[in-house]
Order: C-alpha cells, then structure tokens, then sequence
C-alpha cells in the first residue's frame, strides 16, 4: 500500500512539474537582460512567434481567451502592482490578441469581419490607415469604447496579430508607450 501512495504521489510530482516547464516554454521571459535597454523589459514566446521590449512600470499578463468557437492568446501589459477594483473596469493597458487566421482573412477584411476588431467604434475620420510592424505590413485605426484606443493589425504566419493601446488623453505616457513598444516587435 504505501508503494501504491508514493507512486501516485510522484506521479503527481511529475505532471506538476511539466506543467510549469510548459508554462515557461510557452511564455519564455528571457533571463539574459543584456539584450534589453535599461528601464526595458522584454517579452518573448516561441509559440506565439512574437517578441518585443515595452517600460519596465508594467509588467506582462498572458492569457488564453475563447468566444465559444475560436481560442486565441492574450499578452496585456499593466502597469506594475495594479490590482483591478471588484466589479471595476481595468486600467489603460496595452495589449497584443494572437488569433488563429484559420479563414486566411486579409488584414482589411478581418478588421471589418471579426467583432474583436472594434471597428464599427473607429472614430478616426481618415479610417484604415497603412503602418508596418516588425516588418509586416497592416493597417491603423482608432476606436472609442470605455477608452480612446490605437489599434495596429498585421498577419503573419497564419495569425493575426491585433495590438491595442488604450488611453484617455494623448498625451497620457501609455499613448507613447505603445508607439514605442510597437517598434520594437520582432516576428519569429
């Protein structure tokens, strides 16, 4: 009886250990800050295919989300200690949604099919406007909901890639930290 009890609590033992390494496979943080300016921090996932540098006053979040017939993944960056209020809104964030092109939408045609996108709240008067990021071509917009947000969407390697910057006021920090963030992404 107690090899049957230890043999089931190695087991478990085992299955919670590679749940971690998945975990920080799937989400690496690299350890290596030689490769990040000071006052930087860097994202990286090999999964996602993504990699950037953002403000170390926020930290990075990694979720996955699910509408009931797609599952795409979340990175939303914080700022550093922020604990949302109980039945509150969250802060102005920036935030990049990874969602599986599986019905190989153009950048154009997946802004103005795909709820996700925001566009029937754009509200900049010159509409889809042409950016690169990380070498990729798309398109810019802005929309209005709860906040004022700076949206960029490019495709590659099967995915598009949907950044969002939210904010109140364009001279709030988090406006230039998006730009910022968005010209240091890199595609891998």
């Amino acid at each position: 009886m107690k090899w049957l009890a230890a043999v089931v609590i190695l087991l478990a033992v085992a299955v919670a250990a590679y749940a971690i390494s998945v975990n920080k496979t799937r989400y690496n943080v690299p350890s290596d800050t030689t490769t990040t300016v000071p006052g930087q921090s860097y994202f990286s996932s090999e999964p996602l295919h993504l990699s950037f540098s953002y403000p170390s006053l926020y930290e990075a979040t990694t979720t996955q989300l699910n509408n009931g017939k797609d599952s795409w993944d979340v990175v939303t960056l914080v700022p550093k200690g922020y604990v949302a209020p109980e039945n509150g809104d969250g802060p102005a964030a920036i935030s990049v949604q990874v969602i599986p092109n599986n019905k190989k939408l153009s950048v154009e045609q997946w802004i103005m099919k795909d709820a996700r996108s925001n566009w029937k709240l754009a509200t900049d008067p010159g509409g889809l406007g042409s950016t690169t990021v990380g070498g990729e071509a798309g398109m810019a917009y802005k929309y209005s909901g709860l906040y004022n947000t700076s949206a960029v969407v490019v495709a590659h390697g099967g995915s598009i890639y949907f950044f969002t910057g939210e904010w109140n006021s364009s001279e709030d920090r988090l406006y230039a930290d998006f730009q910022t963030t968005l010209q240091s992404v890199k595609f891998n």
